[in-house]
């Protein structure tokens, strides 16, 4: 199995604190079949000056320490970006992707869809790169209108649900939306978003 969305980089967010967190988190994924893991620390946000080769440099620096301590997946650098920063890193050397192909990892705000997203979604395009959208069961347009997925499918999107929804961690609004997208066969693909080993039961019930 291929987890697209973890934040075993440690020491760069909110996930993984050490080597020996992350080392210990890349063991349990192991352990319930993962394969393949992709470290995606959020990409800061409310900033100008973000460097995305800088912060690919740290990922992949993380990266080797993990193989070096015997990790057992294979892991690939990247990040997590959140649409503030994205038209900024078009402008500039472009969002780190998810490997060799033209994907790369997008989270919205909590609070709802940004501004303008209709124009980003189209310069994404121009750019032939394709967004992932992160969660999108966490975003209150889904949640309430479920055909706002169906927008962002149009627009090229692809949509990774995370089995922490699906397991029910983060309320019943947010798990029927999961539920719903994979379902009705909008999800691509879902994810752990593991931020600490003791996730790994949400998990295991997603």
């Amino acid at each position: 199995m291929i987890d697209l969305h973890c934040h075993i980089a440690f020491g760069m967010d909110d996930g993984a604190s050490s080597l020996e967190q992350a080392l210990e988190m890349t063991g349990l994924l192991a352990d319930v079949g993962y394969e393949v893991v992709a470290a995606t620390p959020h990409l800061p946000w409310g900033s100008f000056l973000v460097d995305a080769r800088s912060v690919l440099s740290d990922v992949e620096a993380r990266c080797r320490s993990l193989e070096k301590a015997g990790c057992r997946v294979k892991l690939i650098p990247a990040a997590e970006h959140h649409s503030e920063i994205v038209p900024d890193l078009l402008a500039a050397s472009g969002p780190l992707l998810l490997g060799s192909g033209r994907h790369f990892l997008m989270e919205f705000p909590l609070t709802g869809f940004p501004a303008r997203m209709e124009d980003l979604l189209f310069r994404l395009k121009v750019k032939k790169l394709v967004a992932v959208i992160a969660h999108p069961e966490r975003y209150p347009e889904i949640q309430y209108d479920f055909r706002s997925a169906g927008e962002l499918k149009k627009h090229g999107c692809k949509l990774l649900v995370n089995l922490s929804s699906l397991a029910g961690d983060w309320g019943r609004k947010i798990q029927k939306a999961a539920q719903r997208l994979v379902e009705s066969g909008m999800a691509d693909a879902v994810t752990t978003d593991l931020h600490h080993p003791n996730g790994i039961d949400s998990v295991i019930k997603g």
